[in-house]
């Protein structure tokens, strides 16, 4: 329970595999990040109540480019078997070319009820916004099914999915089921 602070830093984000025989090649175009964090269980004293704030800063590419920027913001509570949560995820960069920048905004909602020892359901609400000219948003709509068989469970996910990628209509349908076990 409390609150738990991270700091992560990444002298070089492109320098791995073949690039990093050659530190100033035009292949190892990214510099420097780093990320920190705040992520709260039980916050405040209040059980239940789950915060979480990170944010993150890549060094800009070239003179022509800007700093890849980032910040997601949370919250969620649980009690007597239902859980509900909300977050926002901001990034500054939609593309790799700065003439094309925009922000792009990420929100979900996500609520999930354990009917029985057994059973979970779940629901989730994503919704995708960008400035980017000629992009509508995108959102996602989704429900699960968990059921737990012991050392194995089973889920079940029926999504649907409209203006992927910001393009009006192209819209898509997904049923998943997986099997997962523990050892």
């Amino acid at each position: 329970t409390g609150l738990t602070a991270s700091y992560n830093y990444t002298p070089n984000g492109a320098d791995f595999g073949s690039t990093d025989q050659a530190a100033d090649a035009t292949t190892n175009g990214r510099n420097s990040a780093y990320e920190y964090g705040i992520v709260g269980t039980d916050a405040f004293g209040v059980k239940g109540l789950g915060l979480a704030y990170f944010a993150n800063k890549e060094e800009k590419e070239t003179s022509a480019t800007k700093d890849l920027e980032g910040k997601m913001y949370q919250i969620s509570y649980a009690a007597q078997g239902v859980t509900g949560g909300y977050s926002i995820h901001k990034q500054n960069r939609t593309s790799a070319e700065d003439a094309l920048d925009k922000e792009l905004k990420m929100q979900t909602i996500a609520l999930t009820y354990a009917a029985t020892k057994d059973i979970t359901l779940g629901l989730t609400q994503l919704k995708t916004t960008t400035e980017e000219t000629g992009k509508v948003d995108e959102k996602i709509r989704a429900l699960q099914v968990g059921y737990n068989l012991g050392p194995v469970a089973l889920i079940v996910s029926a999504s649907r999915a409209e203006d992927v990628q910001g393009t009006s209509g192209n819209d898509v349908d997904e049923l998943g089921v997986r099997l997962s076990t523990k050892f």
